[in-house]
């Protein structure tokens, strides 16, 4: 096989798989993120995204409902000192449109991260062969933008860990899994959303 179709293999694996987690870094629109998500296709995800140094929000988000709890940094960042007591230790609930917070839960999208991993028109070449956590993989090169994916040998062909490019830098590792369930957090910890206008 030619290092393109490793990719789209894997890319078919993607596409499909119930669960994925994601561990690592990405640029997203020139702002460097940290994330350690598990995304389950057609329920939602759960986790935590980071960026840069406005601090890290914890996030649960089912259909269409969002929880989201920001840690003091990110607190600190939305510059209300009332906000920050009230909100401190909580979950924010709100809407995955509509909310000034909302953006983040575009992460949780399965189908929209599969297709930022291979766009339709990218190529790949193979590279050397590896180990990433115990299993074998080979190294793709995209010949446009020479960000890699590295992929398991054995069938199904899995992406593992994608890294990004010189502009774009970025190292991902994704963990294929079933059987996750997402739960709201407890009531106690929740409180409305649209009262602070978010």
């Amino acid at each position: 096989m030619t290092g393109t179709q490793i990719v789209n293999a894997a890319d078919a694996t993607l596409k499909t798989v119930p669960t994925l987690r994601l561990q690592g870094t990405m640029t997203d629109s020139g702002q460097q993120m940290r994330m350690d998500l598990t995304i389950v296709r057609g329920v939602g995800c759960t986790g935590t995204v980071g960026e840069g140094s406005q601090g890290t929000i914890a996030m649960v988000v089912l259909g269409k409902t969002v929880w989201l709890k920001m840690d003091a940094t990110f607190l600190k960042s939305m510059g209300s000192s009332a906000a920050t007591k009230t909100l401190s230790g909580k979950y924010v609930k709100t809407k995955t449109s509509g909310s000034s917070l909302s953006s983040v839960a575009s992460f949780c999208d399965l189908d929209s991260f599969a297709k930022s991993v291979k766009k339709e028109t990218d190529t790949y070449t193979k590279g050397g062969l590896s180990t990433v956590n115990g299993v074998q993989v080979i190294a793709l090169t995209d010949t446009s933008d020479k960000s890699v994916l590295s992929v398991t040998t054995a069938k199904p062909h899995e992406v593992v860990r994608a890294t990004g490019t010189a502009t774009e830098p970025g190292l991902m590792n994704m963990e294929y899994s079933a059987g996750v369930k997402i739960t709201p957090p407890p009531a106690a910890e929740v409180v409305d959303g649209s009262k602070y206008g978010l």
